[in-house]
């Protein structure tokens, strides 16, 4: 609605967009509110961390800036709830999220690292890994480990078309 060529439209999209960020914004002070009478409360502290996060993910702030200044934000609160829960694997997975977020991909796999031994899943591994790798601009192990994932999982059919581009079997060619 705010490219749309009618005014009107463009003016009604602008004030349902300012409505949405201003409860975003009194969710934030609610929460900040309540947690200076419980500093150690993971629920809210958890709650914080996916409301800073959420703006940025609905992209409520175009500024790259303010979004890091979010998400990092975001990852100061979940890690302070990893102190208080260090086997918290929810919490782990976010804090990956979110370090791939800011393009801290080498975070995000050491806490991979630290999900393997708690056992979490391979499917939630896998993900954080291949957008870490593909971060980190390390080819060969994306497309190894995005191969793998591609002939267990995905039925489909646009996401295989998409993974065949980058592990190789559009055009046949050997993996690299």
């Amino acid at each position: 609605g705010l490219r749309d060529s009618d005014e009107e439209v463009k003016l009604y999209s602008q004030g349902i967009l300012s409505q949405l960020v201003e409860r975003y914004e009194e969710m934030v002070a609610k929460l900040k509110e309540d947690l200076l009478s419980r500093p150690d409360d993971c629920v809210l502290l958890l709650q914080l961390a996916e409301q800073l996060c959420e703006i940025v993910e609905l992209s409520l702030v175009a500024d790259r800036e303010l979004q890091l200044f979010y998400l990092e934000s975001a990852i100061e609160l979940l890690e302070k709830v990893r102190a208080l829960e260090p086997a918290n694997d929810h919490v782990m997975v976010l804090l990956a999220k979110y370090y791939l977020m800011i393009d801290d991909p080498d975070a995000a796999m050491a806490l991979v690292a630290e999900l393997r031994e708690l056992g979490t899943t391979l499917d939630v591994l896998q993900a954080i890994e291949i957008e870490a790798l593909y971060q980190k601009r390390q080819w060969h192990e994306f497309r190894e480990k995005l191969s793998g994932v591609v002939m267990n999982r995905f039925y489909d059919p646009q996401l295989l078309n998409l993974s065949g581009f980058w592990v190789g079997s559009h055009s046949g060619a050997a993996r690299a």
